[in-house]
């Protein structure tokens, strides 16, 4: 509820000082979202054409990737403070399914949000069934309200999102990631440098390159560990200094 305050309240200054209001040369004092259309995409039948598969199919492995990559590292993240368990094939069955179906409606390519899901998390959401509660109450909006969104300042939203971003850092597991050892920390620091300096959804698809190239070789080196049983049953490592 905090978050939705702040919301209003900022557009609700821009609007009430005119910030928002496009002056004589059409430009708004404060950059706003801008209007949306008040209703919902209609049902449309694809167009499916082969010759495009050549030069889509670059394209969409990419964004599948990277999409099921993000859908996967936000849930995890979700499941660590709620302990909840996470089944990662339904969890792509499910983003597949909800691409095919939001294709005959015109949708843009999706992918679990980090900002959706770490907000609806942080308002109580525990459940499957926020999420459906959030699809309607979205919808119920962008038709009553959808008008009033250019009343809404690109600022606020980008206050919101860094709001979201520091409260999703677990900072306990971060600094364990650091200590844990070189490997860990390299990829700590290579995966938030891409993220900053590059963009979200490439630091990802970074990331993962990074952890391929360096685990690689270290799995390739066999460690041999001679394990003996104690007089009290119990299993462990042979000491240097132990008879054989």
């Amino acid at each position: 509820m905090d978050m939705l305050a702040a919301l209003i309240i900022a557009s609700t200054s821009a609007a009430y000082f005119g910030w928002s209001t496009p002056g004589s040369d059409g430009k708004t004092t404060i950059s706003v979202i801008g209007t949306v259309p008040a209703a919902l995409p209609s049902f449309h039948i694809p167009e499916i054409n082969f010759d495009w598969v050549t030069r889509l199919l670059g394209s969409t492995v990419a964004i599948s990737f990277l999409g099921l990559l993000e859908a996967l590292a936000v849930a995890k993240s979700i499941a660590i403070h709620t302990r909840q368990p996470l089944d990662y094939n339904r969890q792509c069955i499910a983003e597949g399914i909800g691409n095919l179906v939001g294709g005959f409606f015109q949708s843009l390519p999706g992918s679990g949000s980090l900002t959706r899901s770490a907000i609806n998390y942080q308002s109580g959401g525990i459940t499957r069934m926020s999420g459906i509660y959030c699809s309607i109450i979205v919808g119920i909006v962008v038709l009553v309200f959808g008008p009033y969104a250019r009343f809404i300042p690109k600022s606020a939203i980008a206050g919101l999102l860094f709001i979201t971003a520091a409260r999703l850092i677990d900072w306990k597991r971060l600094a364990y990631a650091i200590r844990a050892s070189r490997f860990d920390a390299i990829l700590v620091f290579v995966t938030a440098f891409a993220a900053v300096f590059v963009s979200v959804e490439d630091s990802i698809l970074i990331g993962v390159v990074c952890s391929l190239l360096l685990f690689v070789p270290r799995v390739s080196k066999l460690g041999i560990r001679e394990l003996i049983v104690t007089p009290e049953r119990v299993v462990r490592e042979r000491l240097p200094d132990e008879a054989g």
